[in-house]
């Protein structure tokens, strides 16, 4: 079996396991011993690659990993987040690589690593999230093939809309294409009101 940890990996599957696959049939079809690897996790955006990588704190990747890793680097469409904490809550540091550059934040949280990620994709596709249009079904009438055009606008930062349930001012609004809000959504609790 190629999971190094297979108990700890099976106390916490990945979202979206279906499975695990042995890769031991591939032993001594590489050179030096190399097995495949995985990456805890990869976003492809305007052909530019977000790979994150969760260590254990204290825990550092292994040599197989850091020679990928540093391979991926050369390549200038790669960004890799090294995240240690095995959860969002246990986050503690967050190093950033991009090419040769290397940015380190000790004492980091999830909310580091959701500021950043975000940084990371409007710096590739700028304003995205200030408004999304996306095909939605009227709802007067839910099976029915005309569709409008509804706009998803942010409202981080704005003081006049805040959660009720958290307090939290990371609230998305979807605004019809008549100008009227539809519905809010909390971005930090994920209550819909």
């Amino acid at each position: 079996m190629a999971i190094k940890y297979a108990n700890r990996f099976a106390q916490a599957r990945p979202a979206g396991y279906d499975g695990l696959f042995d890769w031991d049939f591939l032993r001594g079809c590489f050179p030096r011993g190399i097995m495949p690897m995985d990456f805890d996790g990869v976003v492809e955006l305007g052909k530019q690659f977000l790979v994150f990588e969760t260590k254990q704190s204290g825990k550092e990747p292994d040599k197989g990993q850091r020679l990928c890793f540093k391979a991926l680097l050369e390549i200038p469409n790669f960004t890799i987040f090294m995240l240690y904490g095995k959860t969002p809550e246990t986050i503690t540091r967050l190093i950033i690589c991009h090419g040769k550059e290397r940015r380190i934040i000790n004492s980091a949280t999830k909310d580091d690593v959701i500021r950043e990620a975000t940084e990371w994709a409007e710096r590739i596709e700028p304003d995205w999230q200030k408004k999304i249009s996306m095909p939605k079904v009227a709802p007067e009438s839910p099976n029915s093939s005309k569709r409008e055009t509804t706009i998803f606008i942010r409202n981080k930062g704005k003081e006049s809309l805040r959660c009720d349930r958290c307090g939290s001012d990371d609230v998305g609004v979807e605004v019809g294409i008549d100008g009227k809000p539809k519905w809010s959504v909390c971005r930090e609790c994920a209550r819909v009101f």
